[in-house]
């Protein structure tokens, strides 16, 4: 039997997508209902470093490129409503981006990156080796190029979580950590449009709990709540971080290369990450920590034998094409995804939920079209249908 304090739409997961999607749908004026295993933020996106620098996985002018640029545009929109609503600072910085490397023969391959990129219309900057440690002192010697973007952010990843969490409750959504969800209930079968139905939840406490709409937002676990219902190529990659105590000079900007990065922390300096195929194990390995103090002293000397002060792991939902799920599960009325977002769960977060609410209400405005065109890419259908 179903029990009384379902909603309108429940979402799992309480990650930075899932609390993004509450906040955007109660803005909108649905009613919401937020449910999450564990504490809030505490899978990929309290692990996660907070970084807001589209142009690592750009190639050039296309959907990806707009894809990641207007979600990171979006994003950048919300947050002073939602710090201002909230009471909670996200520290979003646009500290500016350094991607740089160390030997002549990958200099014309950097080249390359810049000439792609050059139609997009970001204001950047070819360094040589000797301006990139202009800009950045701490780079070492060995640096031979660089490209400077100085609009590239990042912000504080679990505050940002948190803040958007309390901008929904501000608004009144309920939104309810250490429930986990053990069934999707299907209701009936609609023969008239071949389409299956969501009824509601079950929680491990068993309560039963119904809804107009689910949203699934549950990251690298998306797969296993989903199997009795379809198979999401969703697959764990475990990512270790570190932070280095900071040493005399302190870091500026993000910089990246040498297949790593190395990012400005209140702590120190924030250096990450492995890509580790490794199913749902988690926690750091010694491999994995000196993996990444290496790649540190490499692009900053000034790192070298310093102290870590910490180190975690996160693990990431990685889709074959590497692009997230968003969107209706095809054959259910009522089901949607928002997961799968790899690395990118920040900067696309703001654009997943106004795709969600745009997919929910019936009349579109061009704004809303937009959004709906940048996420063709992303719907489920490409691997469900």
């Amino acid at each position: 039997m179903i029990i009384p304090g379902g909603s309108e739409i429940i979402i799992i997961g309480g990650g930075i997508v899932g609390c993004v999607v509450a906040y955007m749908l109660r803005r909108a004026g649905h009613e919401v209902l937020l449910l999450e295993r564990d504490r809030l933020g505490s899978g990929a996106s309290g692990a996660a470093a907070g970084l807001l620098a589209p142009f690592g996985p750009i190639n050039g002018v296309g959907a990806q490129a707009d894809l990641l640029l207007q979600g990171l545009a979006r994003l950048e929109s919300l947050l002073p409503e939602v710090e201002d609503e909230s009471g909670i600072q996200t520290h979003y910085a646009r500290t500016g981006a350094l991607r740089v490397v160390f030997q002549e023969k990958r200099i014309a391959k950097l080249r390359k990156r810049w000439e792609n990129w050059q139609p997009l219309g970001w204001e950047m900057y070819w360094l040589t080796g000797e301006e990139a440690r202009q800009q950045e002192p701490c780079l070492h010697p060995d640096v031979c190029a660089g490209i400077f973007i100085p609009d590239e952010a990042q912000l504080d990843a679990r505050a940002t979580v948190q803040a958007f969490a309390q901008a929904a409750r501000q608004r009144e959504a309920r939104i309810e950590d250490g429930q986990e969800v053990c069934e999707i209930i299907m209701d009936r079968h609609e023969p008239e449009r071949n389409m299956e139905r969501v009824h509601g939840v079950r929680l491990a406490d068993g309560r039963k709990l119904a809804c107009d709409h689910l949203i699934i937002a549950t990251g690298a676990w998306s797969q296993a709540l989903l199997a009795p219902l379809a198979a999401l190529p969703i697959t764990p990659v475990r990512g270790q971080m570190l932070i280095l105590e900071n040493a005399i000079r302190p870091l500026r900007h993000l910089i990246f290369g040498y297949a790593a990065y190395a990012i400005p922390h209140a702590e120190g300096v924030l250096v990450g990450a492995t890509r580790e195929e490794v199913g749902f194990t988690p926690g750091v390995t010694d491999e994995g920590q000196a993996w990444l103090k290496a790649r540190a002293s490499r692009l900053l000397p000034n790192q070298a034998g310093q102290s870590a002060i910490r180190a975690w792991s996160g693990l990431r939902p990685m889709t074959p094409d590497t692009r997230p799920l968003i969107g209706p599960v095809p054959g259910w009325t009522n089901l949607l995804l928002a997961t799968g977002h790899n690395s990118v769960g920040f900067l696309l977060s703001a654009l997943t939920a106004e795709g969600l609410r745009a997919m929910l209400e019936p009349v579109h405005s061009v704004r809303e079209q937009e959004v709906l065109r940048l996420l063709q890419p992303c719907l489920p259908q490409r691997f469900l249908s």
